[in-house]
């Protein structure tokens, strides 16, 4: 019996060290000492550096699958932690979680669904995205699930409670 997707990835352990890393990497960065007058020191706000470490851990979950792997920057909620997590050594998988919300945004080489969402939602339809056909599935005025192949990649975006139609349709347009 196959587990649900949820159950599956309690189960998963992640560790911040990347987050650390590339932290404290902009923060000592922002602190060392110009020794040469004619240098100047940029002062980042705290808002850009969480922009440029979700960039380069984004970066660095690409390397290590060996594609590209783009963080979504139009989420309907402002995520309290992003998770990027390279799983079984088969796909990537972004998390962003909200006390509102929680969305999994998944990628892999192929076109088999990734997405492990086993649910029967009442509606199931296609709308086609930037030359891609993407399979939209929720239930009453809320989108779960949206799945799509495009360029030898399978792609999925899942969301915990659900997002209208027209945000789901703005969200595929910035990644797909």
């Amino acid at each position: 019996m196959r587990k649900s997707y949820h159950e599956i990835m309690e189960h998963i352990e992640v560790t911040d060290e990347m987050r650390n890393r590339i932290l404290e990497n902009l923060s000592s960065a922002e602190s060392a000492k110009q020794t040469d007058s004619s240098q100047k020191i940029r002062h980042f706000s705290s808002y850009l550096q969480k922009c440029l470490a979700l960039a380069a851990c984004a970066a660095e979950l690409s390397k290590k699958a060996g594609f590209p792997v783009q963080d979504i920057e139009s989420l309907p909620f402002i995520p309290t932690s992003t998770t990027y997590s390279w799983c079984w050594d088969i796909f990537a998988e972004i998390t962003y979680e909200s006390s509102s919300n929680t969305a999994w945004y998944r990628k892999t080489t192929g076109t088999e669904d990734i997405s492990g969402d086993y649910t029967d939602y009442d509606q199931i339809m296609t709308e086609t995205i930037n030359g891609s056909t993407v399979t939209l599935k929720g239930n009453d005025d809320s989108i779960f699930l949206a799945v799509w192949q495009k360029d030898g990649y399978s792609s999925s975006l899942n969301f915990s409670d659900g997002i209208s139609l027209d945000s789901m349709l703005e969200i595929l347009k910035t990644i797909i």
